[in-house]
């Protein structure tokens, strides 16, 4: 997505990937991908480690997002929501939950900025279900029951038969520090260079 916008400074690009060796995508995603020519700035990567957790992603979340709002003060939000930071993935990144994203999602509907919510990624069927129809119903201002009721795929949702997933175990490599780091990073070579370009 990032190659659509790089000399672009109308659309600012946000991603929070796991990024390690031989993981797709393999050549772009680094913390120093930030945009090129009038886009310089405008592309922000936020590369992660295997395993992180519910309350560090949304901690670092919450952290970039007020500061996203402020400084390019977007019009629009675009979000793809994928499903494959969930723990049980196939792809075997992340320790998340379906509540984690969740909370990151009504936080951008909060920003009451008009919002496309597209999907994306996500290879576990019952756990992607789960998510899309936990945005439904957000988009909805419906408050679903955690009961998944029967259905003629009802098998599939076993053995809890909830929408609420549950956190993973696998070891975290994101360490305090780390996370520190990338938001210092994001702020003082990207969120500068964007707020004076805006200033111009």
């Amino acid at each position: 997505l990032q190659e659509a916008f790089y000399c672009s400074s109308k659309v600012l690009t946000v991603s929070l990937h796991k990024y390690e060796a031989g993981f797709f995508p393999i050549n772009s995603g680094g913390l120093d991908e930030i945009g090129e020519t009038w886009g310089r700035g405008f592309n922000i990567n936020v590369p992660l480690h295997h395993g992180i957790n519910d309350d560090q992603y949304l901690s670092l979340f919450m952290r970039l997002l007020p500061k996203i709002n402020s400084s390019f003060q977007p019009e629009v939000f675009v979000v793809q929501c994928g499903a494959d930071t969930l723990f049980v993935d196939p792809m075997k990144s992340f320790n998340l939950t379906t509540k984690c994203i969740i909370n990151c999602i009504e936080q951008i509907i909060n920003s009451n900025k008009p919002t496309l919510l597209l999907g994306g990624g996500g290879y576990n069927i019952a756990d992607t279900a789960r998510l899309w129809t936990l945005i439904t119903g957000i988009c909805l201002n419906e408050k679903l029951d955690n009961d998944i009721p029967e259905h003629d795929y009802f098998s599939y949702y076993g053995p809890d038969f909830t929408l609420e997933t549950w956190p993973g175990n696998r070891t975290n490599k994101n360490s305090q520090k780390y996370i520190d780091s990338l938001l210092d990073y994001i702020e003082h070579n990207q969120i500068d260079i964007m707020k004076h370009k805006i200033c111009q």
